[in-house]
């Protein structure tokens, strides 16, 4: 054996005594973090205990604080003293977790029981006297939550409802708006189309008076004015910076007129959006508001939709997504595109519709006089609009009125009076103008009418057919099953 087969042999066995020694220590490291775990569970046993005890041992005192009673020197100065106590084991067990040798399921209960304490009376005041003294983090941490929690007011700072916090996680609580009822924070962009902004927003105003209350909020990327659709500037909104979604509410992007869609986010919205929907926010774009998801990353690997002119440009805007065409809207987990302009209104019912159900839906579309609801599987292009694309002042009259009277089986001669036709000018100049028979338009409105009528949870089957004009509902059905079998479209 040579000095190089010995200098080889010395390496491996070098580096298998490095490897050895790792072990030993991320066992040791293992077993220590257990033992600390163990600590600091104990630890806030025996605090919780004390802490029981102690509010058994005052009971009457506490029952005089908690109750707005009026105080003496004597309280004050217990409930200063109590508030000392808390802040002494708070900060110990703060720099527990935040040093890792407190798990988050042993941090959980006490950060609970923390937050509520912070909203008790008299602790702002004891905080502004001694939370200077603790340590930094601890301290910039707890003044941050103490000021938010005073400026929300007790009754809007119920903390301990549904989510839990930690004092660590504190700098983010002031951008959280703690509600009661869930909020719909509208984005706002240069340029935004008015229409596909004021309808769903209604939506959700419209919904508080059937008992599901939303508090609609508007928040931009930027301090400025900005520009809409219509040449009306929109101001006074909130700083994206400030607000953070919860699991519970909903962010819409409505669509904007801007001609070119890349760069519409800047990398705070984009930051924003993907925060909002880990935590599983609800969001909803409408239109060209998708290219905003697109650049966020939220459409990938999933279904998607917008205004039918901008299908080709988001499929080059989001490779990754499943864009589909000739839909009104598309839902995909917490993630819904919608067409645009008015089927933003049909996408902020149905949304309505999957958290509260069909009834409420309903009653909110009959407060905006929605005379149709449909659903996501309607095309963008109506039958209502498909066979309007002639000259034909007569045909246009006919037209209108089997539009408006849909329950209602007119004769040929009495649609050539309205015409102003013969019976059977009519019949030629009618299908060399929309390319269909009387007979085949009135069925397709007809079709459409009960697709969109079925949504409502009022109307039996029955009352859906005869308010379509048919006899009863198994007509309906089988026109409907008479339209699949020959391969025509029914809308």
């Amino acid at each position: 054996m040579n000095l190089n087969d010995l200098a080889n042999l010395g390496q491996i066995i070098g580096a298998i005594g490095v490897m050895i020694t790792l072990v030993y220590l991320a066992v040791q490291i293992r077993g220590n973090t257990r033992v600390a775990s163990a600590q600091a569970r104990h630890a806030i046993s025996e605090f919780v205990l004390r802490i029981s005890i102690f509010r058994a041992e005052h009971a009457d005192r506490f029952a005089k604080l908690e109750g707005g009673a009026e105080l003496t020197d004597g309280d004050r100065q217990f409930r200063y003293w109590s508030h000392v106590q808390f802040l002494l084991h708070a900060e110990t067990y703060f720099h527990q977790h935040e040093l890792g040798l407190m798990p988050d399921a042993h941090w959980r209960p006490y950060a609970r029981y923390m937050t509520k304490y912070i909203q008790s009376p008299g602790f702002k005041e004891a905080w502004d006297d001694i939370g200077p003294g603790f340590s930094e983090d601890f301290a910039r941490d707890g003044s941050m939550v103490v000021e938010t929690i005073a400026a929300l007011g007790r009754n809007r700072a119920n903390l301990t409802n549904d989510r839990w916090i930690s004092w660590s996680m504190i700098p983010s609580l002031g951008k959280m708006a703690v509600t009661e009822e869930p909020q719909v924070f509208v984005v706002l962009m240069d340029q935004a189309d008015l229409l596909d902004l004021g309808g769903p927003v209604q939506v959700f105003r419209a919904a508080g008076a059937f008992g599901a209350r939303y508090l609609v909020r508007f928040v931009g990327d930027t301090e400025a004015p900005i520009g809409s659709s219509a040449g009306l500037s929109l101001c006074q909104f909130e700083r994206l910076q400030d607000v953070e979604p919860t699991s519970k509410d909903i962010v819409f992007i409505p669509g904007t007129e801007r001609q070119c869609f890349a760069n519409l986010a800047t990398m705070r919205l984009i930051n924003w959006l993907a925060r909002a929907s880990k935590r599983g926010t609800t969001i909803f774009s409408s239109c060209t508001g998708a290219f905003v998801l697109a650049e966020a990353g939220l459409l990938d690997r999933r279904h998607s939709t917008t205004h039918w002119t901008r299908i080709n440009d988001l499929r080059i805007a989001a490779p990754k997504s499943f864009v589909e065409s000739d839909v009104l809207f598309v839902q995909d987990g917490n993630v819904y595109t919608g067409g645009g302009v008015t089927s933003g209104i049909d996408l902020a019912l149905y949304i309505l519709e999957t958290r509260h159900g069909p009834l409420l839906a309903t009653n909110v579309a009959r407060e905006l006089i929605v005379y149709l609801r449909r659903d996501g599987q309607h095309p963008q292009n109506s039958v209502y609009l498909d066979y309007r694309n002639h000259v034909r002042a007569g045909v246009h009259r006919v037209q209108d009125w089997i539009i408006q009277n849909p329950s209602r089986r007119a004769t040929l001669p009495e649609l050539a009076k309205i015409a102003g036709l013969s019976p059977r000018h009519l019949s030629r100049v009618f299908r060399a103008a929309t390319g269909v028979t009387i007979g085949r338009y009135t069925t397709l409105l007809r079709l459409e009418r009960a697709r969109s009528l079925s949504s409502n949870p009022e109307l039996t089957q029955s009352a859906v057919a005869d308010e379509c004009g048919y006899q009863d509902s198994r007509q309906l059905r089988r026109i409907r099953r008479a339209n699949r079998l020959s391969g025509l479209k029914v809308v």
